[in-house]
């Protein structure tokens, strides 16, 4: 044996290898969907529904030294050698990452590392087996030794049988499981524990069964025995005997391995038959793809739910309980972090979104030049038919849901219901008080939750606030690019002379700045202004011809076919720029790296003092502008962007399909696109004043609109979760669901949980029926945690921003997220309306003149 670049080498180079692949085999689904059920027969015997579900950990050995021998041979054939290094880096990179948080999750609630530590050595199985000790929580870690002792040992040993004649390496193999069934196991005395059932040699043979299989099965022994249709069904009868028959243990475990062996070499040589296909399916594949964290999991689980739900006497509600929260936090394991290490980091998959001629990994598309034609009329007619390159279908909210999607929405709406109908007819199962204690737990921890990632992102934020410096705008008139400026209106006449005044104060040259005002043909009143009033020459119009949707983003997007400028950046009517702030942007992209596509500037309102609900308002956009967004910005969370002030070079806005026409939060969704691609998103130091909306009816539709679309871009990007998760990275899908998804969930769910904490006040002993005693005051003092935390984030901002004598509306606080909440609910039944799903419910603007405003709240 030697070392070379690839690591140990268990055979002479031959030729050149490092030129040559390392194939894996292909995946199978139907090993996936055995995986899936040998997991779920280890739970349910954990849970006392099965008495053979011991037979799940036969499967998973024989399953176990199939595949590892199947996938060595591979390398061996393709290049001649194991390359070991390479194989245990594989093997740390699956199994310790969960392995690292069981444990240190276990040192900490239970304040030892005594079984940790042996846990993390890898022994486990001998003390186990010599009934030394009594695991607990950690007993599957018994398993993990007994594998990991095995693999040590096993590629030297198959690197020197793969080097013999194959009769002689099967006869080999054979003798050796033989040996460990009858001569070691046979009269060992001292690893007796539970009949012999943790034995390392019986354990051992049934690993070495599974190679054995994977061994023939490379020598096309077995391709004429297994290779016709139906031939797997029998074994599975046998399979089932033999569970059943009463039979030595020692004889019992090798069969059980011999037969899920020969099965699982059944399924290769059959992918496409019928046993193939139905342990194929879906539920089976993503259950055996989690399976290593439900078998870790689940013991640990089963221990928290008996202790701290008290459901020890009711068993179906433990078993639907455990089996839930296995499922749960098995997914958010290996999507989480599982799935990271062990693949690695992947760069974001865009081959089919990108135009043609461009390649993914490619920098950001050069600017397009100014046209060095004639000055364009003062009025441009767009039809609606000149729509942008399209976006893919999958990034289009016209579809709400897709086929997938409405399965899953189903199963999750109809499960609760059927097990409650089937709980009220026979008595069996969890009954409708322990469905809403579910509810009422998992709502005090998602509040919980994002009140936690708030409280983060806030405290970041405010520190990078510090930080922070003015960007250095570019003064000499050489060195300033062309801007381009989109101002979509609809029926806003009252506001637009303001418009005009404030568009004309922006210091930036004439003849570098575009200022594209989009008007609807149909809006009379609004073309009549702009015709009364007296605009600078760089002013343009932009008529578009009404079309459905007819929303904001689609008039954005036929107005960006005719924009000129290397930059671009949207105003909305009533907006109040800061004369400085393309300048200031020119400054930011200048310094920034080349993947900076986009700066959002801060947003604030001129009149936070009109009333109540105006104070309510200004607060919570001094949080999210002047707070939250440096804050999702140092942790590398999607940025949702703002409706306004956002910046972008043009080039790379045009790539990316601009905004999606039928999304009602365009901006949110663009910025999550922007994500996706790899780009970023950066705040702007420089302020974009807004007129806050002071009337509530005014105030519910503009609100119940963004409601709407972020509902909407939520359920598109959760398209394909998997490829979301590529795409942003393991950081920036937690964090899409933790600042869009759940706060979303928690939002319209929580007047539930308030409805029942005020009936509890007057019901005598519903909240300890509500919740479990000893959850009720921890409950409590959480849901009081959590609300003077969301609080003192408003109060945050408003310093901040200046608004102190606003402090004091804090305590009207729960009253604004009432508020939010009716907003949510009418989102959602305008969402369930076809006719209204993509209207675009205007906002009305100069609500408050400009010359009656009330004075900032300023202390």
């Amino acid at each position: 044996m030697g070392m070379t670049s690839g690591g140990l080498a268990l055979a002479p180079q031959v030729g050149n290898p490092e030129q040559k692949t390392n194939p894996r085999p292909e995946r199978l689904p139907a090993l996936d969907g055995l995986r899936g059920i040998a997991v779920l027969l280890v739970l349910l015997n954990h849970l006392g529904v099965v008495r053979w579900g011991y037979l799940g950990v036969d499967i998973f050995f024989a399953l176990s030294g199939f595949l590892i021998t199947r996938g060595l041979c591979a390398e061996w054939d393709a290049t001649g050698r194991v390359r070991l290094r390479a194989f245990y880096l594989r093997r740390a990179r699956r199994l310790l990452p969960a392995l690292f948080a069981l444990l240190v999750v276990y040192a900490v609630v239970v304040g030892s590392v005594r079984y940790a530590a042996v846990a993390l050595s890898f022994g486990a199985n001998w003390v186990v087996a010599a009934g030394l000790g009594e695991f607990g929580p950690l007993t599957p870690t018994w398993t993990l030794a007994q594998e990991e002792q095995f693999y040590l040992l096993w590629p030297l040993a198959l690197g020197l049988l793969l080097r013999l004649p194959a009769v002689l390496r099967l006869v080999l193999t054979g003798a050796a499981v033989w040996f460990l069934v009858d001569v070691l196991a046979g009269n060992d005395q001292m690893f007796m524990a539970n009949d012999g059932y943790f034995s390392p040699y019986l354990r051992t043979a049934e690993l070495l069964i599974g190679c054995l299989a994977a061994l023939a099965l490379r020598q096309g022994w077995l391709t004429r025995p297994l290779g016709a249709q139906g031939a797997a069904w029998p074994l599975v009868a046998v399979a089932v005997y033999v569970g059943w028959a009463e039979m030595p243990l020692a004889l019992r475990l090798p069969s059980m391995a011999a037969l899920a062996a020969v099965l699982i070499a059944a399924l290769v040589l059959r992918p496409r038959g019928t046993l193939s296909r139905i342990l194929g399916c879906r539920p089976l594949r993503f259950t055996g793809r989690i399976s290593y964290g439900m078998y870790l999991y689940q013991l640990p689980i089963l221990a928290a739910v008996t202790e701290f739900l008290s459901l020890s006497d009711q068993p179906w509600s433990c078993t639907a309980v455990v089996i839930t929260l296995s499922y749960a936090v098995s997914a958010l394991s290996w999507y989480g972090f599982e799935s990271h290490f062990l693949r690695g980091a992947r760069r974001p998959s865009w081959q089919g979104w990108l135009p043609p001629g461009r390649k993914e990994g490619s920098a950001l598309p050069a600017p397009r030049p100014r046209t060095t034609e004639a000055a364009p009329a003062p009025v441009l007619r767009v039809e609606a038919g000149e729509f942008l390159r399209p976006l893919p279908a999958e990034l289009s909210a016209g579809t709400l849901l897709t086929r997938p999607q409405c399965q899953v929405l189903a199963a999750c709406l109809g499960l609760p219901v059927a097990a409650l109908a089937l709980h009220v007819l026979t008595g069996v199962g969890p009954s409708g008080l322990t469905w809403v204690r579910g509810v009422m737990l998992a709502l005090v921890c998602a509040n919980l939750l994002v009140v936690a990632t708030n409280t983060l992102v806030v405290l970041l934020g405010a520190r990078d606030r510090r930080r922070q410096t003015a960007p250095s705008s570019t003064s000499a008139r050489e060195d300033l690019p062309s801007y381009t400026v989109l101002v979509p209106l609809y029926e806003e006449a009252e506001v637009l002379p303001d418009l005009v005044t404030h568009l004309a104060r922006l210091d930036y040259p004439a003849d570098r700045l575009q200022i594209l005002l989009t008007i609807e043909e149909d809006d009379r009143r609004t073309r009549d202004v702009l015709d009364s009033l007296v605009v600078p020459d760089h002013f343009e119009t932009c008529l578009i011809t009404p079309s459905m949707p007819r929303t904001k983003p689609k008039a954005c997007n036929l107005a960006l076919r005719r924009a000129t400028g290397e930059l671009c950046v949207i105003y909305d009517a009533e907006d109040r720029p800061d004369p400085g702030q393309l300048k200031a942007a020119v400054g930011a992209f200048s310094s920034a790296p080349a993947e900076v596509m986009c700066l959002q500037a801060e947003l604030q309102y001129w009149n936070p003092g009109t009333n109540w609900l105006t104070e309510c308002f200004a607060m919570e956009y001094a949080t999210r502008y002047s707070l939250i967004l440096p804050g999702l910005y140092r942790l590398g969370f999607p940025i949702l962007l703002g409706g306004t002030s956002n910046h972008f070079r043009t080039a790379a806005l045009c790539e990316l399909g601009a905004w999606d026409p039928h999304n009602l939060t365009e901006d949110a969704d663009l910025g999550i696109r922007i994500a996706r691609r790899g780009w970023q998103v950066r705040p702007l130091a420089s302020v974009t004043e807004e007129e806050a909306n002071s009337h509530l009816g005014n105030w519910l539709r503009q609100r119940s609109r963004w409601m709407k679309g972020h509902i909407q871009t939520w359920l598109v990007h959760m398209r394909r979760p998997m490829r979301l998760h590529r795409e942003l990275g393991t950081a920036g899908f937690i964090g899409l669901q933790l600042t869009l998804g759940l706060p979303l969930l928690c939002m319209l769910l929580n007047p539930l949980g308030w409805a029942l904490s005020v009936v509890s006040l007057f019901v005598p002993g519903l909240g300890n029926r509500l919740l479990p005693a000893d959850l009720h005051g921890l409950s409590l003092a959480l849901c009081v945690t959590g609300v003077l935390l969301a609080l003192s984030h408003q109060a945050a901002g408003a310093t901040v921003r200046r608004l102190v004598a606003a402090v004091p509306t804090l305590i009207t606080g729960p009253a604004y997220w009432m508020l939010l909440a009716a907003a949510g609910y009418r989102a959602l039944v305008q969402l369930a309306r076809p006719s209204r799903r993509f209207y675009w419910e205007a906002t009305r603007h100069g609500l408050v003149e400009a010359e009656k405003e009330t004075p900032a709240l300023t202390g």
